[in-house]
């Protein structure tokens, strides 16, 4: 961690907040002005042509969450309450033409080296649409950097060149992943391996200060009491960003309506 300083939070202050937020950030988290990055409000801007292909044609969708703890569940109350149960059901209303299935294959404590060994695992699910949930066990477990991003980049190749589509999903805004030395380049590098493969990315870092920023969960909702993992309202609020995600890339206009009642103040 750097020491607090001031910053400030323009669009490339905030793609470097870490560097800003002190060993206490879950406080000053609440205090930072925090503008969500456009790229929030436009999650199709990358195509998911097999989506696109299915809805269109209302055919069943089946999707893979492939990930660690954060797509397994750690932190949540019940299996019901994990983002990929949440983001069956939101989809399932959103595209009642088509019927949807989330197979939830999170193994908690797993980083790029055991993704890949059990890629082919996924492969056999024979899925439309993968979100691929990574980056935060290779910080924690040191994985060189240069060797998660060419993982990464081999394991969505090898997805891809099934014809099958990809999400990726960026680290959680925590505790101890912010205090890891070297934490945010794996955030940047997600996003960077989207930009160039013209892969959707979930922004769950800048998700999750926003979500705090406009009180739609407290610390204590988002976030489960060791630091690292999220509580029931951090995965219904994942639930909602992946659907927008998916629908976006689909060309489907999404909901209004919250599937959830805004924290209080």
């Amino acid at each position: 961690m750097q020491p607090s300083q001031k910053c400030n939070v323009g669009r490339a202050g905030a793609l470097r907040l870490l560097r800003c937020v002190p060993p206490i950030f879950l406080a000053a988290a609440l205090c930072i002005p925090f503008a969500a990055p456009t790229a929030l409000a436009d999650p199709g801007s990358a195509s998911l042509p097999r989506v696109t292909e299915r809805v269109a044609a209302h055919e069943a969708l089946r999707i893979v969450a492939f990930g660690s703890s954060s797509t397994e569940g750690v932190g949540a109350s019940s299996p019901a309450a994990t983002y990929p149960i949440k983001l069956q059901t939101l989809l399932g209303d959103a595209l009642p033409d088509s019927a949807v299935t989330v197979l939830n294959r999170g193994i908690g404590g797993q980083d790029a080296d055991d993704f890949h060994a059990r890629l082919s695992a996924v492969l056999s699910d024979a899925p439309d649409l993968v979100i691929f949930q990574t980056g935060t066990n290779d910080v924690l477990r040191h994985v060189p950097l240069d060797r998660f991003e060419a993982l990464t980049r081999a394991d969505i190749t090898a997805l891809r060149d099934r014809g099958i589509d990809v999400v990726l999903m960026e680290p959680q805004f925590c505790r101890v992943f912010a205090q890891s030395p070297g934490a945010f380049d794996y955030v940047e590098s997600i996003r960077k391996i989207g930009e160039e493969l013209r892969v959707p990315v979930i922004r769950r870092w800048d998700l999750m200060k926003a979500w705090l920023a406009r009180h739609e969960a407290t610390i204590a909702e988002l976030q489960a009491g060791d630091g690292l993992h999220m509580a029931d309202r951090g995965y219904a609020l994942l639930a909602r960003e992946a659907r927008k995600t998916i629908l976006g890339g689909a060309g489907v206009p999404v909901p209004a309506k919250a599937p959830f009642v805004a924290a209080s103040r």
